[in-house]
């Protein structure tokens, strides 16, 4: 799924989407348990299908980021509904509110984020990708989910549930990588690499640049923004090698304090700002039409610090899927190109 953005904060102009609506219809046909990571949330139709589920008898548990989902109720209270839920007997377990039975429990690291945005519907499939559970993540922003049917996955994205939200452990200190039980599963011919960070950040940086460095035909960047060197580098290199590349970046990223938007232009690389108002927000990169990376990994030393998933889907036809959503977007006429004079060349 990839959102068609509106553009518009009248919410009563918030509706009829096809991913709005996909949402719904797993969380009101879940028989058995829902568990949602869920760094933003403000959608009141997702909240009351919650709330349904649960009085229904299914198990829901959610893990959430306390600044932008507990401390938001208290801040912005029209963009929260924490109230909704906990109206609704949903429990919450953060900071010094630790009761023992909850449904809620938030990420209160100081210094890092818990910025996934997956559920898990019935132990049966995961719903991930780059959209937060917002009004803006579905209707203003530019984002991209995606439906593994997948015992494999579930079983990986289960673990790292569980982690967080039974033994509160957002990041595994001093490892190097964790240990989920399907690191490369095949699902139904496909091959599907997952990574979790902080746990697994250095590692998918690694395997970005890796995956970078073998590319022999293409490379699509369709990013919010890329602060990584190593990953600026490596495209760099193979655009000198004759690899073909084209990036489009958010217009605030695009140009912000260490952003790799300008070594990729100064290096004649067609790089542009994209052409929505709002937010451009995938994090996805696309290698030799055969090869997709996406999650809600910001390509940055930050993410690489967060609570965070990365799935890399090794299959022609779901990339050509991602790279007709980069063609619709890097050939808006509103998307633009900076001089070599503005990008400090």
């Amino acid at each position: 799924y990839f959102t068609e953005p509106i553009n518009t904060n009248d919410r009563s102009l918030h509706q009829g989407s096809v991913i709005e609506e996909a949402i719904l219809e797993a969380i009101n046909g879940a028989t058995t348990s829902i568990d949602g990571a869920f760094y933003e949330m403000n959608l009141e139709s997702i909240a009351n299908a919650l709330i349904a589920a649960k009085q229904r008898g299914v198990r829901v548990r959610l893990v959430v980021d306390d600044e932008d989902f507990v401390h938001r109720e208290e801040l912005d209270p029209e963009n929260s509904v924490l109230d909704l839920l906990e109206a609704s007997g949903f429990r919450l377990y953060c900071e010094d509110q630790q009761p023992r039975d909850y449904d809620i429990r938030c990420d209160d690291r100081p210094s890092s984020l818990m910025h996934n945005k997956f559920m898990i519907i019935d132990g049966i499939e995961v719903w991930t990708g780059s959209m937060n559970y917002t009004h803006n993540g579905i209707y203003n922003n530019n984002n991209n989910v995606i439906v593994f049917r997948s015992q494999a996955l579930v079983e990986n994205y289960e673990y790292m549930f569980n982690l967080m939200f039974e033994e509160g452990i957002f990041n595994l200190a001093g490892t190097d990588g964790n240990d989920i039980p399907n690191r490369r599963p095949t699902i139904n011919g496909v091959r599907v690499e997952n990574y979790f960070a902080p746990d697994d950040g250095n590692m998918i940086e690694q395997r970005v640049v890796e995956l970078i460095n073998g590319a022999q035909k293409s490379i699509y960047v369709m990013a919010y923004g890329i602060t990584l060197d190593s990953i600026g580098e490596a495209i760099v290199e193979r655009y000198q090698n004759g690899v073909a590349v084209q990036g489009l970046f958010e217009t605030r990223a695009a140009t912000a304090r260490g952003s790799e938007f300008p070594l990729l232009g100064c290096a004649g690389i067609t790089v542009k700002r994209d052409g929505n108002p709002n937010t451009f927000h995938h994090k996805v990169i696309i290698i030799d039409g055969e090869i997709v990376i996406t999650g809600s990994f910001n390509f940055s030393d930050n993410a690489k610090n967060n609570s965070e998933n990365v799935t890399i889907i090794h299959s022609p036809e779901i990339a050509q899927q991602f790279i007709a959503e980069f063609n619709k977007r890097f050939n808006d006429p509103a998307a633009n190109t900076l001089s070599r004079a503005e990008m400090g060349c």
